[in-house]
């Protein structure tokens, strides 16, 4: 354990200071116990002549009770932005769709395709381009069961809007959340 220095109360102000090598790091906790701990280490290295030995120094952080930051509604990314329910086979369906009216436009999606019923998922990413009257799409970064879930993807233009479109090839239902960013102005 290293030398801790501590102001008037730690515990008062959740607050603890503790000093490496003349350098200060600050540690905010609330009832949880942090250690902090520098390990010396040595290794012996067999030679033809004798050993050979190495100092090793680690310096880390032992959280004994790490600090977790509790996922809830709004944090990191918030509930999902769009979810369509109850997609059947060889019907297009519109999944999202997003303004999209000058000449220079990119959006991106995340997408996830699931079978929530027997647990089969696909994920991806889709990126698009507006450039002028042409729509540009890809599909990539494809996970999960997508030999399972076969499905088609179109990225559709309907004027000052481009529609996300998914044609399922799949036998039973389908659920479609996405998420999306983009460059628009």
């Amino acid at each position: 354990m290293l030398p801790v220095a501590r102001g008037h109360d730690a515990m008062a102000d959740k607050t603890l200071e503790i000093s490496i090598g003349g350098q200060s790091l600050g540690v905010s906790f609330d009832t949880e116990q942090i250690d902090v701990a520098v390990v010396n280490e040595v290794v012996h290295v067999n030679s033809a002549n004798g050993q050979i030995r190495f100092s090793i120094k680690e310096e880390k952080l032992n959280f004994s009770s790490p600090l977790v930051l509790a996922a809830s509604s709004g944090w990191p990314f918030g509930p999902n932005p769009n979810k369509v329910e109850d997609i059947v086979r060889d019907v297009p369906t519109i999944v999202d769709q997003l303004a999209m009216p000058s000449h220079y436009r990119v959006a991106k999606w995340l997408i996830l395709i699931s079978d929530d019923a027997s647990g089969l998922a696909v994920t991806s990413e889709i990126k698009c381009m507006r450039q002028g009257g042409n729509i540009y799409f890809i599909e990539y970064a494809i996970l999960g069961d997508s030999g399972l879930i076969p499905y088609e993807l179109d990225v559709v233009d309907q004027g000052n809007q481009i529609q996300l479109v998914i044609t399922s090839r799949y036998h039973g239902v389908l659920t479609v959340r996405t998420s999306k960013l983009g460059i628009f102005n």
